[in-house]
């Protein structure tokens, strides 16, 4: 498995904060209120500290359970490679490697 599969497509946090910020700005355009409803209350992060990050985290799990046909595959995408930034990188936990 190469690296990039591993990170994603998101590599630094000012990346993830452009690219959530898109995001978000996508699903007001196109009224996806689920997903808004869940990220909202903690992004813009609060506090860098480890807390805000683990809500953050939260929300993008909750909203990757949404019922399929809430988010477009590239919005799938994209909470999927935030979530796996965050675990990998800001909540420092090492993928399991085989």
């Amino acid at each position: 498995m190469k690296s990039a599969d591993l990170v994603g497509s998101i590599r630094t946090r000012v990346h993830l904060q452009r690219t959530l910020d898109g995001l978000l700005e996508g699903w007001c355009q196109r009224h996806c209120f689920d997903g808004l409803r869940l990220v909202l209350p903690v992004w813009p992060l609060a506090s860098p500290l480890a807390d805000g990050w683990s809500e953050l985290h939260r929300a993008l799990h909750q909203i990757e359970l949404l019922p399929g046909g809430t988010l477009t595959a590239d919005e799938q995408k994209v909470v999927r490679d935030a979530k796996r930034f965050i675990e990998q990188v800001v909540l420092d936990r090492a993928p399991f490697r085989t």
